[in-house]
């Protein structure tokens, strides 16, 4: 396989923006861009790895498709007083200083086609939640794209949620490989979020489980999407691993296992919690609000504000076992193979088995 440079992801992210309708700049500026990016990935500031995301947005017009609705939480863009040349010199400093998590750098090109840094984007936090996983829905973002590094010699392209390409070293990744959306990964999977459906269908009956026609999909993604906070978990701490999802656990050999359920009987709950919620929630508006009727049963508004607050504090309970799944690795040394086995582990289903092994340990 020939190395890919630079210029290489210049030149597919301009024709994908060009597919999509934007209007990138040249394909010099876009080559001078990635490259800044990428040497300053291979810099370290105060012994950190640098880590920045930037929206390339016109100054002039930054918000040139405002929706009807301007929700509270929407991005603002907040100029600078000063205009900073964008460089490998400043990206490192300012890398210290703007924490991509919470903020995007916004850069444009100026009159005399030099790639200039005029401004900070707030509220960029609910973009990176929404795309770690950590919430439902999250904003669009500025500008005709959006360009972050992830980690040494890592770069990549998004237009708001979508990859558009990606530098990883010297390998040029030109779409995302969705294996939890088809294929045989998927397929796997699938053994082991179907009984889990079942399971919350029986648990509340058919009938309330048919009141929508969404929850087979819904509890799908629910479960696919733990699975993959896990990952990004894992990946945040850099110090390598994986997870094995098995049917049995004959011939694992872990140092040290940890048995862990908590997991799966919050993702149950939270599931029973969401199905009865939304029905309180139907039942309120249907046969209340829209028809007409003055009274609202108190008990029925109980159960409709208890039983959000249930869901609230379990999807929290989630978050916390995923961090926690997500560090333990980290908390053993370099050539520990941690496993984690339950006989719910993970999504209610029996004899399954997580483990997580360090890079130099395999």
């Amino acid at each position: 396989m020939s190395r890919s440079f630079p210029a290489d992801l210049a030149k597919h992210v301009r024709a994908q923006l060009i597919a999509i309708k934007e209007r990138p700049p040249s394909n010099a500026v876009l080559t001078r861009l990635f490259e800044t990016l990428y040497f300053a990935s291979l810099k370290r500031e105060e012994d950190q790895p640098i880590s920045c995301r930037i929206a390339f947005v016109d100054r002039k017009d930054p918000d040139p498709h405002p929706p009807g609705r301007i929700v509270a939480d929407r991005w603002q863009c907040c100029r600078l007083i000063q205009d900073l040349p964008l460089d490998v010199r400043t990206l490192v400093k300012l890398s210290t200083a703007v924490d991509p998590w919470a903020s995007t750098l916004a850069v444009d090109i100026d009159s005399h086609g030099e790639l200039r840094i005029w401004g900070l984007i707030d509220q960029s936090v609910h973009y990176s939640t929404f795309m770690v996983k950590e919430a439902e829905s999250g904003s669009q973002m500025p500008g005709a794209f959006q360009a972050i590094i992830q980690g040494t010699g890592e770069i990549a392209v998004y237009h708001t949620h979508t990859l558009l390409g990606s530098l990883s070293q010297d390998v040029l990744v030109k779409r995302q490989q969705k294996v939890f959306e088809s294929g045989p990964v998927r397929a796997i999977l699938m053994k082991s979020i179907k009984p889990f459906q079942m399971r919350v269908k029986r648990k509340l009956g058919a009938a309330l489980y048919r009141e929508r026609g969404h929850w087979d999909q819904s509890l799908e993604y629910t479960w696919i999407s733990t699975l993959c906070r896990i990952l990004i978990g894992i990946q945040k701490y850099h110090h390598g691993g994986a997870i094995l999802i098995s049917d049995s656990g004959s011939g694992l050999n872990a140092k040290y296992p940890l048995p862990y359920d908590r997991l799966a009987d919050a993702l149950f709950r939270a599931a029973i919690c969401e199905i009865e919620n939304t029905s309180y929630s139907d039942e309120i508006h249907e046969t209340y609000m829209d028809g007409g009727l003055d009274e609202l049963p108190m008990q029925l508004y109980l159960d409709d504000v208890v039983g959000g607050n249930d869901l609230k504090e379990t999807n929290e309970e989630i978050t916390g076992c995923i961090r926690f799944l997500g560090a333990c690795p980290s908390i053993q040394n370099r050539h520990v193979i941690t496993t984690i086995t339950g006989s719910r582990s993970l999504v209610g289903t029996q004899h399954m088995t997580h483990k997580m092994i360090s890079r130099t340990g395999s």
